[in-house]
């Protein structure tokens, strides 16, 4: 009698603690949802991770949280992709511009001017090739992610 009244006591224990792990796991991917919904994807992609971590065996709230996963961080970094942008035109500008600078010092034989010129050339081809690398990535991962987003 004693045995039977554990095992059932243990069933229902069971039960409701998955329910109460699925209540959780729904509730992180809804608030994950409401956080896409206001432009919060570093919040969406925490929650998304806390749901995976926390509630491994939630498989549906998983299955559903994918799609959501992809969507956040594309948007993130498409978001990336265009202040990077807007950098990388604004450098390019000003590297050009202290070129011809440089140039022009060069032509005049200054060669005071042109070292300052070209000490700022360097620091603005630097700043450019970091942004342009950001570019680059940022890009590739958008098609990586489309690609991705085709295959489910």
């Amino acid at each position: 009698m004693t045995k039977k009244l554990i095992i059932i006591l243990s069933a229902v224990l069971f039960i409701v603690a998955c329910g109460n792990t699925n209540n959780k796991a729904k509730a992180l991917l809804d608030e994950a949802r409401l956080a896409l919904d206001e432009r919060r994807y570093d919040d969406v992609l925490a929650k998304i991770d806390t749901l995976r971590n926390k509630y491994p065996r939630a498989i549906e709230e998983r299955k559903q949280a994918l799609p959501l996963w992809q969507k956040a961080e594309l948007l993130r970094t498409q978001d990336e992709l265009a202040v990077v942008d807007s950098l990388l035109a604004v450098v390019e500008s000003a590297y050009n511009e202290v070129r011809q600078l440089q140039n022009q010092a060069d032509k005049s034989g200054d060669q005071e001017a042109w070292k300052r010129h070209n000490r700022t050339a360097n620091q603005l081809k630097a700043r450019k090739d970091s942004l342009q690398n950001r570019f680059d990535v940022a890009c590739a991962k958008i098609k990586y992610i489309h690609k991705k987003q085709k295959e489910i």
